[in-house]
């Protein structure tokens, strides 16, 4: 079973669905309540009750024994992402991790596949939460499993999920370890693979600071990842989208973006979705001078991203909360929060808000007539740039 597939196919098996019974129509019904996890998430779960209705009805010899505990498995798998997504990372992590110790028991090909899943949405229940440690022995045990199974696909998804993360921390790193190798992935690609390879490049575009290439291959990611029912790489691509236009002073482009992002994340209720939009939005109001609207914004997205206040997305929020701040003349509390975001990003190794942070500092510091603590950690965020 795929990661990700078409839009089409998801289609054609849906008017396939009616006119099955049987064992084919319970593999129809989990095909669908996976691929609708971040499509239809609720109507996902809806597919999911019903498959588990129909598993109860098969005796002995009905169904290999194997491929029904797979898609059981399989099941496990979409209540866990649907935990995950409304940000209940314990639950999530327990689903996940059923269904994990059942795919370990079935040795075929797609016992490994679920291996693999398990273990990546392991890694991102983990990134949600901070834990670096644990989000690499995750990817390493869902790289394992992908070898396994000989899914090169998964290897890939794996591999840019590992590679995304490692440009966070040490961008030439990730350049020299996968630029060459993605653009050789490239080469007749899949809707799946071509989008989360353009990620990558729109990630570390970004980092380099050539905005107009981070939103060319940005946008590239955004329409396969739509392609593939990727709702939640497609939202976040929206806001990166949006944030490079903001860096290239172009506020109402950025705008338009967000107000994509914003539409796409807010059926799906989905914390980290809605707050990263809201939080985007705000920023980008901030640059058009519209302070007390971003306040509020900001103000509403640090409640929502509460759950998550140990990710990378809330360490975001943190900034432009305190980049307002700033703008407001409230030293004193924008100093406080630069100091937070330092601690976080410090302790996760996100080189990018290291530097911001201390460069908030600076800047606090200095308005509140401290010129000597000031330059002291000016000077820190500079020897951060001059080595990032």
């Amino acid at each position: 079973m795929d990661m990700f597939v078409p839009n089409e196919d998801v289609a054609h098996w849906e008017q396939q669905l009616p006119l099955l019974y049987g064992s084919q129509r319970l593999v129809m019904l989990v095909a669908l309540a996976w691929q609708f996890r971040q499509r239809d998430t609720n109507y996902s779960l809806q597919l999911a009750d019903q498959a588990e209705t129909l598993t109860a009805r098969f005796l002995r010899g009905d169904i290999d024994s194997r491929e029904l505990a797979s898609l059981r498995a399989r099941l496990l798998l979409v209540r866990a992402e649907a935990k995950w997504l409304m940000a209940k990372f314990t639950e999530a992590e327990q689903l996940a991790a059923d269904a994990l110790h059942v795919f370990l028991a079935i040795d075929s090909g797609n016992g490994k596949k679920g291996c693999c899943d398990a273990h990546y949405l392991l890694a991102a229940i983990a990134l949600a939460r901070g834990d670096r440690a644990l989000l690499a022995s995750e990817l390493e045990f869902a790289t394992i499993a992908a070898l396994a199974a000989n899914d090169a696909e998964r290897e890939i998804m794996v591999q840019s999920f590992l590679a995304n993360q490692t440009a966070l921390s040490n961008l030439t790193l990730a350049q020299e370890r996968w630029g060459e190798r993605f653009r050789a992935d490239m080469q007749n690609a899949s809707p799946n693979i071509a989008g989360c390879i353009y990620d990558f490049f729109s990630i570390t575009a970004a980092l380099s600071s050539d905005f107009g290439q981070a939103i060319t291959y940005g946008i590239q990611a955004y329409e396969h990842a739509l392609q593939t029912g990727q709702i939640r790489r497609a939202v976040i691509l929206t806001t990166n989208i949006g944030d490079a236009f903001n860096s290239l002073n172009d506020h109402q482009a950025a705008l338009q973006w967000m107000q994509i992002g914003h539409d796409l994340a807010m059926p799906t209720n989905w914390p980290g979705s809605v707050g990263s939009c809201q939080m985007q939005l705000a920023e980008t109001m901030r640059r058009l001078g519209r302070l007390e609207a971003a306040r509020g914004l900001l103000n509403d997205t640090i409640t929502i991203l509460a759950p998550m206040s140990e990710s990378r997305v809330y360490m975001m929020a943190l900034r432009y909360q305190s980049d307002l701040l700033l703008d407001l003349g409230d030293y004193q509390q924008a100093l406080q929060g630069f100091r937070l975001l330092q601690e976080k990003a410090d302790v996760r190794d996100q080189f990018d808000f290291r530097i911001g942070a201390r460069r908030g500092q600076a800047h606090a510091l200095s308005m509140l007539g401290q010129p000597a603590d000031a330059l002291a950690i000016a000077e820190q965020a500079l020897l951060l740039a001059r080595h990032s």
